[in-house]
């Protein structure tokens, strides 16, 4: 959900997603081109929620290739546990609204 969101983003705004199946790179990648990525200029609670964000992601990309890969393994490896598949579910769903209002938002204030 989270690297369909992010690359969805990234096309409309007529950028090429980064290739290889980074999700750390590809989320990096798409909060640039949104405007949310840390710079010098935005306060630190800002950073340090950027910051999380961007460790959840990581989280993410690193339990994903642990269970196999993002995309689903024939007979595959999965993530038994379902309190941790769930989290990672919930927070995928979130992270995407997330970027998707930010990017609708941004859309909306350049257009009027």
């Amino acid at each position: 959900l989270l690297e369909s969101t992010c690359k969805t983003i990234l096309t409309e705004l007529n950028e090429k997603p980064v290739p290889g199946g980074n999700l750390p790179k590809l989320f990096k990648q798409t909060r640039k081109a949104i405007g949310i990525d840390i710079v010098q200029n935005v306060s630190q609670e800002v950073t340090q929620l950027i910051t999380g964000l961007t460790s959840v992601v990581e989280g993410f990309s690193a339990l994903s290739n642990k269970a196999g890969d993002r995309h689903g393994l024939a007979g595959g490896a999965e993530i038994r546990d379902q309190t941790i598949a769930s989290i990672i579910v919930h927070t995928s769903a979130t992270l995407s609204l997330f970027l998707c209002q930010t990017h609708k938002d941004k859309e909306r204030l350049k257009n009027s």
